[in-house]
């Protein structure tokens, strides 16, 4: 890839790809799941869907696939912070 085309590349190509995400997100999880000071979070929740759902926003945010239709982060997380 050329200086000039990798320019233009979203920040999800030039880290790696999906590779670069899945294991990005694996290690984050795999990290908060055995941190006494955070884990207790994630007592009830499915791992490997949270995981995946994670990966599918990373992705997102780092410019690899389009945005999920009627996703909201304030809805989803509103149960934490009431």
């Amino acid at each position: 890839m050329t200086e000039s085309s990798n320019n233009n590349a979203s920040l999800y190509d030039r880290l790696g790809g999906w590779e670069v995400v899945n294991k990005a997100s694996d290690s984050f999880y795999e990290k908060i799941t055995t941190d006494p000071r955070v884990n207790y979070f994630f007592e009830n929740v499915d791992m490997v869907v949270q995981n995946n759902k994670m990966k599918l926003f990373f992705a997102h945010v780092f410019g690899g696939i389009p945005a999920m239709e009627g996703f909201s982060l304030r809805r989803v997380h509103a149960p934490l912070v009431e």
